[in-house]
């Protein structure tokens, strides 16, 4: 955002959002570019930006001029879909003022524009109408904003009070004397696309229910960051885009309880899902591991689950999110969503001064004490853990705070003790099979991506285990169901993830994937089973299996359709067999796995198209096509498999990096008086190791033990003896500022370290000194 007051602001038809304020017109790409517009490098008559209008056809109406200064002029200005400027004044045009404050698109090629004298309407063919106070009951000639009501109707903020004027043109003003409005200065309208009304004020921010019923939000009772409201904009998902004086961008979602219940025809399903209790726990720890944006993938499934959560009718306050990160974006709308993390440290204390910390075993405790609280649940508790795993415990940082299967099984039988409720567990992360039997018990269900070994992900954690399981739960299949759905499906994706075995266990044995498991799991679903949800995008490719030569080209073509909503993108993830085999110990891939964009085409806007060459090792290339809404859910299709029979096999040096553990600082960023501590990971008999630190201008140190610094001579290259640690100390001033790489290289016992170079086995890490 070039500036923090925001004027105006209007959707387009790419998903993009234009934004005006005092210094010109930002406009924000669905894929989050930004581009910026002032008189300097366009035709806008002023850089202050009081309206935004679509013209139905891909042009843009913008209305300028700051309205408190008589001397500056401005006007209305028009830029066409092929970047052509037209401005129009009182010179030229029936405008009745240069300060143009508001305008509306009428739908049949019109235009109503708010003015600081009065609203002007001109028509297709270019004629000019006037309204004022003068010749209409128009409270106010300033006219700050204009929307229509669906039906031909047309609702009026003006200084004086909110003007309706039907579509048969009788009038209507409602003031703060007969309504709920908090003022009569009406800076900005927006329909609710259901009949209802949003109205910013200065004074807060009001709703006018279909019914005619009001409610208005403040900073007293809301989280909004300011009761002045500039602009209001649908995000077409049912939020709200909000602009504010002086506090920014602002986006507000709603529950989806009244929503789901619309399309639910039981009564008594409708009842429970408005009226029931219900609750989850997300844990969401920093884990460990050097994968190819793997902190980005973990927080991707955390955030992933969170959507399923809210689609299927969970409210924020029915769920507790405890992540390290406060600051995380729920609904992919680019900003952190203030009010999603409940611990250990939320958005509001981030913003208070607060670091972010790693998650203990006490935060978990006060997750289960929170749902305690709640007592007895219509629908059993959700717990869903997001991250790495050793065998038998949960990782809650990178160091050595763990949640063993006994400390997490105290916290499961304690909390149904208390409320008799049911409990669902969801397990995302390497090993996760190993607590199967740790957390048995009755009426509870635990499933786990994977046994006693690796889960694999990919595609910044789109492409995983949890990822499939929840668009199985979103499409309202029960818990039994949509295990099995995911369980035979990675199978057919190919090398690595068919080696993955997800585990359900329900009947309170201890050993998963019996016979007997499944009988609890086949009644329960995603908080109730009342169907699927309206609006799944489906992908049927046409790019069928076949035999391919080393560097052909390949077109990839795949039809996408969706019912309701917009489909952002589509695109195919290319698994190739060095993007499959090179993986670490966490399961994820150490190199980027190839992803082709895929573009619509002009002739079918169904038929989404590119290409791939880039066909290069022996082997299967497994690939899937996907695709993501407006909403951020992701569709993947049923993939498909080339087969190249010649060409070289993959190196097996490449593949050798999966096995190389780095140090791990405890910090990325220092400043003075910070305790830098960096640890090792567990070290087998059978290896040696060396540990070197290289100051930021290259210096390279050896450690010998800890804070066992040594300088670097190659007639004495000292082995590491330290324990687990091996270095802790504060920053001081008299470090050196910028970059510092960590190493660790493993050999045999009894290897020769200069004269095997290729039994090297090297990790590598950074931190930083500010």
């Amino acid at each position: 955002m070039p500036f923090n007051i925001t004027l105006t602001l209007e959707s387009d038809e790419n998903g993009g959002l234009w934004i005006g304020g005092y210094e010109g017109i930002a406009y924000r790409s669905v894929s989050g570019e930004w581009t910026v517009y002032t008189t300097d490098n366009s035709e806008l008559p002023n850089n202050q930006i009081n309206a935004l209008e679509s013209d139905g056809s891909g042009g843009r109406w913008i209305g300028t001029s700051p309205w408190w200064d008589e001397d500056v002029d401005g006007g209305l200005a028009y830029r066409s879909v092929s970047g052509e400027w037209t401005v129009y004044t009182t010179d030229n045009s029936g405008l009745p003022s240069n300060k143009v404050l508001a305008l509306l698109h009428d739908g049949n090629g019109g235009q109503w524009i708010g003015t600081s004298d009065g609203l002007a309407y001109r028509s297709v063919s270019g004629e000019w109408t006037v309204y004022t106070s003068d010749n209409s009951v128009l409270p106010n000639n300033s006219i700050w904003a204009l929307e229509s009501d669906g039906s031909g109707g047309l609702w009026i903020g003006t200084g004086g009070g909110l003007t309706y004027r039907s579509v048969s043109g009788e009038w209507t003003v409602y003031t703060k004397n007969n309504s709920g409005l908090p003022s009569n200065s009406i800076y900005t309208l927006e329909s609710d696309g259901s009949g209802g009304l949003w109205i910013g004020t200065h004074h807060g921010l009001a709703y006018r229910s279909v019914s005619g019923e009001w409610t208005v939000y403040t900073t007293d009772n809301s989280v909004l960051p300011n009761s002045f409201f500039n602009a209001l904009e649908s995000d077409g998902s049912g939020g709200l885009w909000i602009g504010t004086r002086d506090s920014g961008l602002s986006h507000l979602t709603f529950s989806q309880k009244n929503t789901l219940v619309q399309t639910i025809q039981d009564e008594t399903t409708r009842t429970e899902l408005l009226t029931g209790e219900r609750a989850a726990i997300l844990i969401h720890p920093r884990g460990q591991g050097n994968g190819y944006k793997q902190r980005y993938s973990i927080e991707f499934m955390a955030t992933y689950a969170y959507r399923t959560l809210q689609t299927r009718g969970y409210d924020n306050d029915e769920i507790y999110f405890l992540s390290y990160k406060p600051d995380v974006d729920i609904n992919c709308d680019g900003m952190t969503d203030r009010n999603v993390v409940d611990g250990p440290i939320t958005a509001f204390d981030l913003v208070a001064g607060t670091p972010s910390r790693d998650l203990t075993r006490a935060d978990v405790q006060q997750a289960f004490d929170w749902a305690k609280q709640k007592g007895k649940l219509d629908q059993p508790l959700v717990l869903i853990f997001v991250d790495h795993a050793l065998t038998g415990k949960l990782r809650l940082d990178p160091f050595d705070e763990v949640l063993t299967a006994q400390d997490l099984n105290a916290m499961l039988t304690d909390y149904q003790q208390t409320t008799g409720s049911q409990v669902v567990v969801i397990l995302e992360a390497c090993h996760t099979g190993s607590l199967v039997s740790g957390l048995t018990g009755p009426d509870r269900l635990i499933i786990t991506s994977t046994a006693e070994d690796k889960a694999y992900y990919d595609n910044l954690g789109m492409f995983s285990f949890s990822k499939f399981f929840f668009d199985n739960l979103r499409r309202g299949e029960s818990f039994y169901d949509a295990f099995q759905t995911v369980s035979d499906n990675l199978t057919t994706y190919g090398y690595p993830f068919d080696l993955q075995t997800p585990q359900l266990d329900d009947d309170g044995d201890g050993f998963a994937n019996s016979s007997n498991d499944g009988r609890l799991a086949r009644t329960l679903c995603l908080n109730g089973c009342f169907g699927a949800l309206s609006g799944e995008i489906t992908l049927e490719p046409e790019t069928p299996a076949a035999t391919v030569t080393v560097g052909q080209t390949l077109s990839l073509v795949v039809r996408a359709g969706i019912t309701e909503g917009r489909i952002k993108r589509v695109w195919a993830l290319i698994m190739t067999p060095d993007a499959a085999k090179q993986r670490n110990e966490q399961g994820f891939s150490l190199i980027p796995t190839p992803v082709v964009n895929l573009r619509q085409q002009p002739e079918d806007a169904s038929r989404w198209q590119g290409s791939f060459s880039g066909f290069q090792y022996r082997g299967d290339y497994v690939i899937t096509f996907m695709a993501e809404d407006n909403e951020g859910f992701i569709t993947a299709a049923v993939p498909v498999v080339m087969t190249q029979p010649e060409g070289p096999e993959v190196p097996v040096t490449e593949t050798e990096i999966k096995i190389y553990p780095a140090p791990t600082p405890n910090q990325t960023l220092y400043h003075d008086g910070d305790n830098l501590r960096v640890t090792l990971p567990p070290l087998s008999a059978e290896q040696v190791q060396y540990v070197g630190r290289s100051l930021p201008d290259g210096t390279l140190f050896l450690l010998s033990n800890l804070n066992g610094f040594v300088t670097l001579d190659a007639a004495n290259i000292p082995v590491f003896q330290g324990g687990e640690v091996a270095i802790e100390m504060p920053v001081s001033a008299d470090m050196p500022r910028g970059e510092y790489i960590l190493y660790l290289l493993r050999i045999p016992v009894g290897v020769d370290l200069l004269t095997h170079p290729e039994q090297w086995m090297v990790g590598v890490s950074a931190f930083k000194v500010e």
